[in-house]
């Protein structure tokens, strides 16, 4: 099974949010989005039982990629790359990072972070995407806390 990070999902949230006006969603590390965290449990549960949910706020989302209408198979705004996005994942992981400085756009670091994964799914170019679609969003990664039940809090 396919599973995504906490930044990949930030991306993907977006179009969620174009889509429900709502303030915050709940997603698994399965790539399911959900506005009713009791939902999200229950996916994880019936499905597996090791899938993580995130609790993503709308504030989370870079206001450009929630107010944006572009297709994502349609080419972003500004300056994107000196070389076309297909052959900066043809490059090495080392080779790999010095070009992606050179991309200023969130929505052209989840185009290939999508493409990345569907196609080749290398670790270390996900690790260096990731990396880079931090600088740009400069949204810290929270750490996930476990799940405790209110008893536990007495």
């Amino acid at each position: 099974m396919k599973t995504f990070t906490r930044v990949q999902l930030l991306v993907m949230a977006a179009a969620v949010f174009a889509a429900h006006k709502v303030s915050s969603l709940f997603a698994t590390s399965d790539g399911q989005f959900f506005i009713h965290e009791d939902r999200a449990k229950l996916h994880a549960r019936g499905n597996n039982p090791s899938l993580r949910i995130f609790e993503i706020d709308a504030e989370e989302v870079p206001a450009e990629k929630a107010a944006s209408t572009t297709p994502p198979a349609a080419k972003p705004k500004g300056k994107v790359v000196k070389l076309p996005t297909s052959k900066i994942l043809k490059l090495s992981v080392k080779k790999i990072k010095p070009a992606l400085k050179e991309i200023e756009t969130a929505e052209a670091i989840g185009l290939l972070i999508k493409e990345e994964t569907d196609t080749q799914n290398r670790t270390g170019v996900i690790a260096a995407l990731e990396a880079r679609l931090d600088e740009i969003n400069a949204v810290p990664e929270t750490p996930e806390t476990p799940e405790t039940p209110e008893s536990y809090n007495n």
